[in-house]
């Protein structure tokens, strides 16, 4: 997740990634704090065509087989 960090919220209408090229949270079908465009994706589809469950990316390789997320927000 810190891959993510400081990055602004992106959304289908409010494209706000860091690439330059690429509307990563149209190509991911989902919002989140993308950069270049993600490591993980905890608002991504979930499922097919995918195995069931979140996606994430290691050493370039995606991994499908997380069941399940919970964040929490707390005040700072």
């Amino acid at each position: 997740m810190a891959y993510h960090n400081t990055f602004q919220f992106s959304t289908r209408d409010r494209d706000n990634d860091n690439h330059p090229t690429v509307d990563c949270a149209g190509n991911a079908q989902g919002a989140w704090w993308f950069k270049q465009c993600w490591k993980i994706h905890l608002n991504g589809p979930y499922g097919s065509p995918e195995p069931p469950g979140v996606c994430y990316i290691i050493d370039t390789v995606r991994h499908c087989n997380v069941p399940s997320t919970e964040m929490s927000i707390r005040r700072v």
